[in-house]
């Protein structure tokens, strides 16, 4: 295998990633050589640390199902390289109830 095709690291961009709960954003990942160029063609894998709180589609969309206690991750896997990115996942908008109460205290 040619130096300009041997896998040195997995780059993700961003970084971290912070989503409000419901909603979604998007990691892009390359592999690069020891050179620091990106090496065209390689296979990224996602994966995500908490299926409970997280979604993440085979070309890094991710989306976050619900407000995490803690910090979780998203990991991008090209054979032997991998990446861990940082997400956190923040309550979304609370959403406000009405409720009428008749004459006799009785919701309607």
């Amino acid at each position: 295998m040619a130096a300009t095709k041997v896998p040195s690291a997995v780059v993700v961009d961003p970084a971290q990633l912070t989503l409000v709960a419901g909603t979604d954003g998007v990691l892009a990942a390359q592999v690069n050589n020891a050179a620091g160029n990106p090496i065209g063609g390689a296979v990224l894998k996602f994966a995500v640390m908490d299926a409970s709180l997280l979604q993440v589609s085979d070309t890094g969309r991710v989306t976050a199902l619900g407000p995490a206690t803690s910090q979780t991750f998203v990991r991008v896997v090209s054979g032997p390289r991998k990446a861990r990115v940082p997400v956190s996942v923040k309550p979304g908008p609370a959403h406000r109830l009405t409720a009428a109460i008749d004459s006799a205290g009785q919701a309607q």
